[in-house]
């Protein structure tokens, strides 16, 4: 087939007439944003208050708020947005083996669905020091932490990669989800 064939047929499924959405749905996709930002609201600002209580001098601080708010709501949305793709997890991080490289590790959501039994080492580069340790918590869980490295830093660290022993020659998978 010729690529003038290729376009007309492009020309052809772009201008097929497709009806239009239903109101009630146009609708809700303009409502659905309002509303998981409600969602964020509703759950992450009661422990945020809580902790402005507890601890009044943050009160005078945008910085405190802002990581107040976002230790209390970042686990739970990170969680939120895995049982929501946990089967394409599950079928990409099934297919990883030998050393892997976790880059963004999160709370360590993604851990569940390595197959421990082709892995040899897998190390989770995080930047967040208090996501570190939640992901330290979810190996030992699931009975990872042998296996399972948490690397404090950023991926453009070089140098600090290296002294976990991460070279490029050292890694068998890359995962970044």
């Amino acid at each position: 087939m010729d690529s003038a064939a290729i376009s007309r047929q492009v020309v052809e499924i772009m201008t097929v007439d497709t009806p239009a959405p239903p109101l009630r749905w146009i609708s809700v996709l303009r409502i659905h944003p309002i509303l998981g930002m409600g969602d964020i609201l509703w759950k992450g600002l009661p422990p945020t208050f809580a902790h402005m209580w507890h601890y009044p001098r943050d009160m005078l601080h945008w910085r405190a708020w802002k990581q107040v708010f976002y230790d209390n709501t970042q686990p739970w949305i990170l969680a939120d947005l895995d049982d929501s793709c946990y089967g394409m997890k599950e079928y990409l991080l099934s297919k990883t083996k030998g050393t892997v490289l976790e880059i963004g590790a999160g709370t360590g959501e993604s851990i569940k669905y390595y197959p421990a039994e082709k892995i040899d080492r897998i190390y989770g580069v995080e930047p967040d020091t208090h996501k570190c340790k939640l992901i330290e918590e979810e190996a030992k869980e699931l009975e990872m932490s042998e296996k399972y490295k948490v690397v404090p830093c950023g991926i453009e660290k070089t140098s600090k990669l290296e002294e976990f022993g991460i070279t490029p020659e050292s890694i068998d998978t890359i995962v970044c989800v």
